[in-house]
């Protein structure tokens, strides 16, 4: 009888990171040759027979396999945007989630990480494609096909690419009586489009296991219709809003959506929803504008973080803008996971002002927004800057 090692490079790393739907595979396959089968708390692949390896986030970081015979390695990390499929007798089987069960201590290191972690245990974790293109005509064959299950767990790398995935979810979440299933995700579905944004959005969607990836600027109208659907979850934390896509570069971004980018922080700020400005590596040229949107994105969260009387918050949306928030930031301040000083605000403040005139302006004169026409205009009660 040989001993197999299951490794997530990704959980020993991250911790809160969705359980591994191959080794989960891989578990259950081994156990019924009677193998013994361990998720291995270490890199210790000497110690096993055999030691099967799972990374499925790029991070650049990749464990040093020099010279190990016995170890077998895989994952998204490794093959990039194509899934390889593990050897279809093994891909029909059902997910053993209990292979986890050692890192639910770990993981679940409060209330919200407990829940996710016991969301995970309980799911039907599922596979739609292999291809990553068409429905897999076997996928549910290694599913739970049971009443029990209030959450689905897609493991497909882009549902979204996966003609006809989302038909197949709705049919999908019609197989449940009672209590309606949500969805879940390990990897951010890709959206390019608002169409799509809504489509997958009309789902039930499992809090805290469920993220998009939203390619480009939406439209002032689908960021309000986005809000309003989403205001009493916590999907605004759950989307990834890469707002650097539809730009040819660095200029184009400044000229063409800088404005508009902030007039929907400030719409996003009067919400109080912390929905977080991305953009890609790497995108800009001078890396003082990766701060300038980090600075917006204190601003935002500024607000939603506010604990005060009603009266002081809506004095806040009426009068609060970029100009006044940093009139508060002291010689290091720190918001979330980024620090500025008054020195590099000032620096920040230039560069808008010699780039794009108007949103200068706007640091200054726009606390508060509105839509008409199809647009965000300002709606502040607040003096014109230059003003004395």
């Amino acid at each position: 009888m040989s001993t197999v090692g299951l490794f997530d490079v990704d959980m020993h790393k991250y911790i809160h990171v969705p359980f591994n739907l191959e080794l989960m595979k891989l578990s259950t396959y081994y156990k019924k040759k009677r193998e013994i089968v361990a998720l291995a708390p270490e890199l210790d692949f000497d110690k096993y027979s055999k030691f099967i390896l799972r990374k499925d986030f790029n991070d650049g970081d990749f464990p040093n396999l020099l010279g190990a015979d016995n170890v077998e390695y895989g994952g998204h990390a490794f093959t990039g945007e194509l899934y390889k499929p593990l050897p279809e007798e093994i891909e029909r089987l059902k997910p053993d989630v209990f292979i986890y069960e050692r890192m639910r201590k770990s993981f679940g290191t409060n209330k919200k990480y407990s829940t996710i972690f016991q969301t995970m245990t309980a799911a039907d974790h599922i596979r739609l494609s292999l291809d990553g293109k068409t429905i897999w005509e076997d996928f549910l064959k290694p599913t739970l096909n049971d009443n029990k299950t209030f959450t689905y767990f897609f493991h497909d790398y882009d549902l979204n690419k996966i003609k006809d995935a989302d038909l197949v979810v709705k049919e999908l979440l019609k197989r449940k009586t009672g209590i309606p299933a949500a969805v879940g995700t390990k990897f951010p579905i890709q959206i390019n489009n608002e169409k799509d944004l809504f489509k997958w959005l009309g789902f039930r969607l499992s809090n805290n296991n469920f993220s998009l990836q939203y390619n480009g600027v939406m439209s002032d109208e689908a960021l309000v219709e986005f809000i309003e659907k989403q205001k009493q979850t916590s999907m605004a934390r759950q989307i990834d809003y890469i707002i650097t896509s539809s730009s040819y570069g660095e200029n184009d971004f400044i000229e063409r959506f800088l404005q508009k980018i902030y007039n929907q922080a400030i719409f996003c700020r009067n919400n109080f929803i912390p929905l977080t400005l991305k953009y890609e590596n790497d995108f800009f040229v001078d890396k003082r504008w990766e701060r300038v949107i980090e600075l917006i994105n204190a601003f935002i969260r500024n607000m939603t973080m506010k604990k005060t009387s009603t009266k002081i918050i809506n004095r806040a949306i009426n009068f609060e803008s970029m100009y006044s928030f940093v009139c508060n930031i002291n010689e290091v301040t720190k918001y979330k996971t980024h620090t500025f000083n008054l020195g590099e605000v000032r620096d920040l403040f230039q560069l808008v002002r010699e780039k794009n005139y108007p949103v200068f302006k706007d640091f200054y004169e726009k606390s508060k927004v509105k839509l008409e026409g199809g647009q965000f205009i300002n709606d502040s009660t607040r003096y014109t800057y230059g003003d004395k």
